[in-house]
């Protein structure tokens, strides 16, 4: 189903900004666990690594969305809370895995604060299936997600035993994450 939306200014989530630098992100989120990407090669010049632009910090407790608790803290059998990325530092992507099952609940409270939707599916039952937002610098998509049963192992996801079960996610990003380090 299309909204007739305006283009909204989805800059803001939560309490973190897209476009925020990674150092204020972190001082907001102390367990934050941060990962560079892989290494980009090797500058023969400088005789110096490149180091990728690409940070993923990931937290799976301590947060919380519209008062919504992230799946790990309610559910340890499914690891997955707050995904935030980084190009040059700045952040470009958030991505919450919310321990619901339900849009419904949360419209409104995203409505008040971000206008109509831009875009909503619905399921064969009329539940909602997926939201989103288009703005001119961002863009927000919720929408229900199959999460399978897993272990955090290190750095790792083991597909784990039981039943798969049903999730919300949050992913709000920059439409162009090259455009911050300009």
């Amino acid at each position: 189903m299309e909204c007739d939306a305006s283009q909204h200014l989805i800059t803001r989530v939560n309490d973190d900004h897209l476009g925020e630098s990674l150092k204020s992100f972190l001082s907001s989120h102390r367990l934050a666990n941060c990962r560079r990407g892989p290494i980009e090669g090797f500058d023969e010049k400088k005789q110096k690594v490149k180091l990728s632009p690409w940070i993923v910090c990931g937290l799976r407790k301590g947060v919380t969305f519209e008062g919504q608790n992230l799946l790990d803290e309610v559910n340890p059998a499914r690891p997955f809370g707050l995904l935030a990325s980084f190009y040059d530092k700045r952040l470009v992507e958030l991505n919450f895995t919310l321990a619901i099952t339900s849009i419904g609940g949360l419209l409104p409270l995203l409505e008040r604060q971000y206008g109509r939707p831009t875009h909503i599916t619905l399921e064969t039952n009329g539940e909602i299936r997926s939201v989103s937002w288009a703005g001119h610098r961002a863009q927000m998509e919720i929408a229900v997600v199959t999460i399978a049963p897993a272990v955090a192992d290190e750095e790792f996801l083991r597909i784990g035993e039981g039943l798969p079960g049903r999730a919300v996610q949050i992913r709000a990003r920059l439409n162009s994450a090259l455009s911050m380090s300009q």
